[in-house]
């Protein structure tokens, strides 16, 4: 028994390796048919998806026929309706064509042109292209027959002789023939009026600029006189007017363009010059200026009463009034320069009419 205990035990280690392997073995066939399995479901979820868009797309496909039949069903029925239009387009380029020529018949036998040849070639005529509706020829024609027949009644043309109406005829062309050659010389007089206003327009820029030019300049020599410069920016298209002042002519960070950054008697003085220098080109007999030296300064009030008087007596021409509340017993009279003093009012004497209000009641 210990004999076959053993050998029995003997074999059992011989299997055992044998018996691993095959575990082994075993475990790797199982993981393999677990893969196998695992990926034949994704396939048939695959599968199942290819399916279902197919489906999708088999009754996407079949309303898109469906709809082509229609579309296709709908091209005939327009092509049916479109030769029928065609058909009446032709009969009516026909009627058209007959009744240009019958209307350039009636014309020729009217001019007195008229000729002997009825032969109608319809294909030779071309109709008119036109936007229009057929609805609208048709009122037209309608208003102008019942037109013509309301003239006819009017002038009473059906008794009268055909030849009497051809010398109306010839003098009415006559007479039209007359007015063609007075429209023609107004025609001839509008294009020479229009040629004149456009060198005018021209005259008139060239000499605008020029008085901007001038203007500036005489605005910058103004200003020079008290060691200052400025220049002037004319926009006539915008109709504004910039000015750039520079206080001090040797000094360029000086300069602005913010008439409100001046002091009160720069300011005063700037628009002295401004004024000054459009005077000068404006023509004008009379220029009035009251207290324009309110806010300057003795020494820039001379310079600004020197420059005015001076100004005023080059344009013996015109007339200056300078009224200022200011002394001028600095200023000596002569024969282009006359001063006129005010009285000082007597505002204590009260036995002289007082300042009042008028005796105003409210309503």
């Amino acid at each position: 028994l210990k004999d076959n205990e053993v050998d029995t035990k003997r074999k059992i280690d011989e299997l055992s390796p044998s018996v691993k392997d095959i575990q082994k073995k075993l475990e790797e066939v199982t993981a393999r048919n677990d893969r196998v399995i695992t990926d034949l479901d994704k396939a048939t979820d695959r599968m199942e998806k290819v399916q279902y868009k197919q489906q999708q797309r088999d009754k996407e496909a079949e309303k898109k026929k469906r709809k082509c039949d229609q579309i296709e069903q709908a091209v005939q029925e327009n092509e049916a309706q479109l030769l029928a239009e065609k058909i009446k387009e032709n009969d009516a380029l026909m009627k058209a064509k007959l009744l240009t020529h019958r209307t350039c018949a009636q014309k020729e036998h009217l001019d007195g042109n008229h000729t002997t040849n009825n032969s109608i070639n319809l294909s030779a005529i071309e109709p008119v292209e036109t936007d229009r509706k057929p609805e609208y020829y048709q009122k037209k024609i309608e208003r102008m027959t019942r037109q013509l027949n309301e003239e006819k009644e009017k002038r009473r043309l059906n008794d009268i002789d055909p030849e009497d109406l051809l010398e109306k005829l010839q003098a009415a062309k006559e007479d039209l023939e007359l007015k063609m050659k007075t429209v023609k010389s107004i025609e001839e007089s509008v294009e020479m009026l229009a040629r004149d206003l456009k060198v005018r327009k021209k005259k008139w820029h060239r000499f605008r600029s020029h008085i901007a030019s001038s203007t500036n300049l005489t605005f910058d020599q103004i200003l020079n006189k008290r060691g200052s410069s400025g220049e002037l920016e004319f926009d006539h298209k915008e109709g504004t007017l910039n000015l750039t002042v520079q206080k001090d002519n040797a000094d360029e960070g000086s300069q602005t363009k913010d008439v409100k950054a001046l002091s009160g008697g720069e300011r005063s003085f700037t628009t002295l010059a401004l004024l000054l220098a459009l005077g000068e080109n404006l023509e004008t007999p009379f220029r009035v200026m009251d207290e324009f030296d309110v806010f300057l300064d003795p020494v820039m009030r001379k310079i600004a009463i020197d420059n005015m008087i001076q100004a005023a007596k080059t344009m013996e021409h015109r007339q200056f009034i300078f009224i200022t509340p200011q002394d001028l017993s600095s200023l000596t009279p002569d024969r282009m320069l006359k001063i006129v003093q005010m009285k000082t009012p007597a505002r204590d004497d009260y036995s002289q009419p007082q300042q009042t209000t008028l005796p105003f009641t409210s309503p």
